[in-house]
């Protein structure tokens, strides 16, 4: 039934989009390493092809939707990458307003499932993209809270992120307050 679901979907998108989810149905006999590589197909072409990674992850989504027999954890988890990877295909496109939605949306799932890590790195995406904005004072906010949430779980990298994120927000006006916290990343 989710093969069908995904066929139909499937024959309504471009060729690239078909065949990239037929190589994922063909390559394994358990659905959620289907949706995993539909995922991952999605993410891989975010960059160059922004739209069909767009239309790869709707489709998973759907899927992941669809999926009765899917654990709850299991669900979100394949849901907050799925989401994480749209964000970034919608930030390719220009839509900034889509891609912090999903930003969103993954953040609500990480906090649900108790995923520090996934809702850290939403906190820290959402800061990029206010600043990708020129909305400095809002994407200081979200990486002041993403380094409290890192220094909490001890995560280094995380602290690193915010603290550079910082650095580089403050760079275009207070050269010695930007110098502090890129040197407090390091």
């Amino acid at each position: 039934l989710i093969i069908l679901s995904i066929l139909f979907e499937v024959s309504t998108k471009g060729q690239i989009v078909a065949d990239s989810v037929k190589f994922a149905l063909e390559s394994s006999d358990d659905d959620s390493t289907r949706i995993s590589m539909l995922i991952e197909m999605g993410a891989n072409q975010s960059q160059r092809f922004p739209l069909n990674s767009i239309e790869i992850l709707e489709i998973a989504l759907d899927v992941i939707e669809d999926m009765d027999d899917l654990d709850d954890t299991l669900r979100s988890q394949l849901q907050i990458s799925a989401l994480s990877s749209l964000s970034e295909g919608y930030r390719n496109v220009g839509d900034e307003e889509q891609s912090m939605k999903y930003l969103l949306d993954v953040f609500q799932l990480a906090t649900s499932i108790g995923d520090k890590s996934e809702e850290e790195k939403a906190i820290i995406n959402l800061g990029v993209a206010y600043q990708n904005q020129g909305m400095y004072d809002d994407a200081i906010g979200y990486y002041r809270r993403a380094y409290a949430l890192a220094r909490v779980e001890g995560s280094k990298y995380g602290q690193a992120m915010a603290l550079g994120n910082i650095g580089s927000c403050l760079e275009e006006g207070n050269s010695d307050s930007s110098l502090f916290y890129f040197k407090s990343a390091l």
